[in-house]
């Protein structure tokens, strides 16, 4: 696994070798940055991004259960949520809700889950779906809060 853009683009990063860990793939990170480059208006740039299910990568890391967050004060909230888990399990739609109730999304966050197909993901109706892409198996979906926090 790679960093694929930005200053560290090509920086290798460290996956566990357990069979329970699946990343996503370059092609599909890629194309999803490119999604959100260019059909939403750049939302990296000055985000707090919370990555629910990260598997890899460097950053602030809040030991949690994704599906139990709790309250997020004294954190402040994120403007950009990643949430990619093991597939088909229901955790996205638990760690959506926990993480709507801790307090833990902005008014205005995107919200991008990455889920497999054929587990028809379905959002709980206060998030509103943007969008959905399909990837093969693998689809990202794009979320914002419906009634807000």
């Amino acid at each position: 696994m790679r960093v694929i853009g930005g200053t560290l683009r090509g920086r290798a990063l460290a996956a566990p070798k357990s069979k329970g860990i699946r990343p996503t793939a370059d092609r599909l990170r890629e194309a999803l940055f490119n999604i959100l480059a260019h059909a939403y208006g750049d939302p990296l740039g000055g985000a707090r991004v919370l990555d629910l299910f990260a598997g890899t990568g460097v950053s602030r890391v809040f030991r949690r259960d994704a599906t139990k967050l709790g309250p997020a004060h004294p954190v402040e909230p994120f403007s950009l949520v990643f949430l990619d888990p093991p597939y088909g399990q229901g955790f996205a739609e638990k760690a959506l809700a926990s993480a709507r109730d801790g307090g833990w999304l902005k008014p205005d966050a995107l919200i991008v889950v990455e889920e497999a197909k054929k587990s028809a993901f379905t959002a709980s109706p206060s998030f509103a779906e943007i969008e959905r892409r399909g990837y093969d198996d693998t689809e990202f979906v794009m979320l914002r809060l419906a009634i807000p926090v």
